[in-house]
């Protein structure tokens, strides 16, 4: 005998089926309660319903996402607080959603119209928690085709115009995980970094003085950490010489000797621990991602993810409010 959530789940993909949009529609604005899953967040409950599910209904639910996307644009007025705030959420677990679902439609779309999506999702930031600008932008981050991406990420880790100072670990995220095909594909990985980490670094400075030397000191370590472990084979990098043929600023200089400390007896406790705790949390984030339902096999990737892209951190909205105050030195 069928659970009551088993029976739900068939009447959505009936819903599906059917009425594909609104089916979207009572997943992203949460008009379902899955029993156990009630706390959970639209995309982990999306991604309850479509598993186990063919290819072809994948691929119905990657087109009505795309219509539900396209309705949203197009028919909302009313800019009232709540309804704001409501869809700030159903756009943020959107691209959340396409993420861990795979949909390459809606990947290819937003790679088209990156632009005016950003435009558009800027005006529904709420907070860390509901943003779908920059649930959208790790999304692009995360599976790249192409690098034309480049002077955005390097753009958006100077921090023009009004983004949060978050974005730019997003930004990071987008410069570490660009294809590369070796010498001759453009410049490599690292270089790419060292000139994100230092345009984030100097913005940071010059809006907030030492107030965000934390977050860029934690940021700062787990990447080059992450970029040495990489490239093993070459031994540790003297980061501090690389640095030096990038930038001239002597407050970017003094937070990267911090985040170089070997011991951390030259650096202050509130790094070490925050370090520690970010290393402690990466592991109960691995573990937990590992008992998600995974939808891969059952889906047609045209993106092949890239072996380096799975050593990357990707915290999810659910984990990310568990983990605070840690939460915003993480990339989205």
């Amino acid at each position: 005998m069928k659970t009551e959530t088993e029976k739900l789940k068939l009447c959505w993909l009936n819903l599906l089926k059917n009425e594909p949009i609104a089916a979207v529609d009572d997943v992203l604005f949460e008009k379902i309660i899955l029993g156990e899953h009630e706390d959970e967040e639209a995309s982990d409950t999306l991604l309850w319903l479509i598993m186990g599910v063919r290819s072809n209904e994948l691929a119905v639910l990657d087109v009505a996402m795309l219509n539900w996307l396209a309705k949203q644009q197009n028919t909302t007025t009313d800019t009232s607080e709540p309804v704001r705030k409501n869809l700030s959420k159903a756009l943020d677990q959107f691209f959340e959603s396409a993420q861990r679902a795979k949909l390459s439609k809606c990947l290819f779309f937003t790679i088209e119209h990156c632009k005016n999506l950003r435009d558009w999702l800027r005006k529904y930031y709420i907070d860390i928690g509901r943003d779908p600008e920059g649930s959208m932008l790790n999304f692009l981050a995360l599976n790249q085709p192409h690098r034309r991406f480049i002077p955005m990420w390097l753009d958006i880790c100077r921090l023009n115009g009004v983004l949060p100072t978050h974005y730019g670990r997003i930004a990071l995220l987008g410069l570490r995980s660009l294809p590369y095909n070796g010498p001759g594909s453009g410049a490599p990985p690292q270089s790419l970094v060292v000139d994100g980490l230092i345009q984030w670094g100097e913005s940071l400075h010059r809006h907030s003085g030492d107030d965000e030397r934390l977050s860029w000191i934690v940021q700062c370590r787990l990447m080059l950490e992450d970029l040495e472990q990489e490239a093993h084979e070459e031994g540790k990098q003297d980061w501090l010489r690389i640095f030096d043929r990038h930038t001239t600023d002597p407050n970017v200089k003094r937070w990267l000797c911090e985040a170089l400390a070997e011991n951390y007896s030259d650096i202050g406790l509130d790094v070490k621990t925050a370090i520690q705790e970010v290393k402690g949390i990466s592991k109960k984030v691995d573990q937990a991602l590992q008992t998600k339902a995974s939808v891969e096999s059952e889906t047609t990737w045209f993106l092949k993810p890239k072996p380096k892209q799975k050593k990357m951190r990707v915290i999810t909205p659910t984990i990310r409010r568990k983990i605070q105050p840690f939460a915003d030195l993480f990339p989205r």
